[in-house]
């Protein structure tokens, strides 16, 4: 299964964000495309469900802050 990735503004803004501070983003490249090919991310990404208000939401860590 594929899926299509929809952009929001806040988004876009976050990726502006991330190439101003230096961010490796063929790192969210791979990512994006891992998940958007329907395929489990490796456990280097500790990929979890996220809690209290955020309940069905998931979460992973592409590099640290």
């Amino acid at each position: 299964m594929t899926y299509e990735l929809v952009t929001t503004a806040k988004f876009r803004k976050d990726i502006k964000l991330m190439k101003k501070r230096g961010k490796n983003l063929k790192l969210l490249q791979e990512v994006l495309d891992t998940l958007l090919e329907g395929k489990l991310l490796d456990a280097k990404y500790k990929d979890h469900a996220l809690v209290g208000n955020y309940i069905g939401f998931r979460e992973c860590h592409i590099q640290p802050d």
